[in-house]
C-alpha cells in the first residue's frame, strides 16, 4: 500500500499464461477508499471481483458471473456478497478503479472469466 495525498494505491496483475494474481495476498485498513491499478499483461482476459471470505459466497458469485456471460463481462447483475469489481480487461490492458474497503475481516478476490477460478486465479484480502 502506498501513501500520499490521495487514497491508498495498490497494484495487482496477471502474469503471462498463469491463472494467478500477483500478489496473492493483500492487507488494507478498514473504511478507507483504495485505488487499485489492475494490470493485465497476459494474453487472456481477466477481471477482479472482491467477495466475502467464505467459499460458499465465492462459488455463488462465480456461478452468477458465468450466468451473466460475456455480454455482462462475467459480472453478476446481483451484487450480493460483492464489494468491488473491475471490468473485464482484455490482453495488454491497465485499468484503475476505486472502491471502499469493507470492514475488518477476510475477503477473497478472484477472476470470474470461465475456468479461471477453477484454475487458481484467486487471492486473499485481509482488512484490519
Amino acid at each position: 500500500m502506498a501513501c500520499g495525498n490521495g487514497p491508498p494505491a495498490l497494484t495487482i496483475r496477471a502474469r503471462g499464461t498463469d491463472l494467478a494474481f500477483y500478489p496473492k495476498r493483500m492487507a488494507l485498513s478498514a473504511a478507507s477508499t483504495v485505488t487499485l491499478t489492475f494490470e493485465n499483461p497476459s494474453n487472456l482476459p481477466h477481471n477482479y471481483i472482491l467477495v466475502d471470505g467464505n467459499e460458499a459466497t465465492l462459488q455463488a458469485v462465480n456461478d452468477a458471473a458465468q450466468a451473466a456471460g460475456a455480454a455482462g463481462d462475467y459480472i453478476p447483475a446481483d451484487m450480493t456478497g460483492m464489494y468491488a469489481h473491475s471490468p473485464l480487461l482484455q490482453s495488454q490492458t491497465i485499468k484503475d478503479f476505486s472502491f471502499m474497503v469493507p470492514s475488518a475481516g477476510t475477503y477473497f478476490y478472484f477472476c470470474s472469466f470461465p475456468g479461471h477460478l477453477a484454475g487458481g486465479m484467486r487471492g486473499v484480502l485481509t482488512v484490519q
